[in-house]
């Protein structure tokens, strides 16, 4: 369960953060409806398919380091 957690914590934070970048940055300058999909859904993504497995990596990393 450690990665399903961590990689829905990873894809709200990225929500979040694509949000108030995209906002801050893009405000006025150009419509950002787009972008605010097209980022987020890519970070969305991406959280899902390599946080678990970075996660448990270095989980595994980590108990083996404590073993030495």
């Amino acid at each position: 369960m450690l990665a399903l957690r961590a990689a829905i914590a990873s894809a709200l934070s990225q929500i979040v953060d694509t949000l108030i970048f995209i906002t801050i940055a893009f405000y006025g300058e150009r419509p950002i409806g787009q972008l605010l999909l097209g980022q987020g859904s890519a970070k969305v993504v991406l959280s899902f398919l390599l946080v678990p497995f970075l996660i448990l990596f270095f989980v595994k990393l980590g108990r083996r380091l404590d073993r030495e």
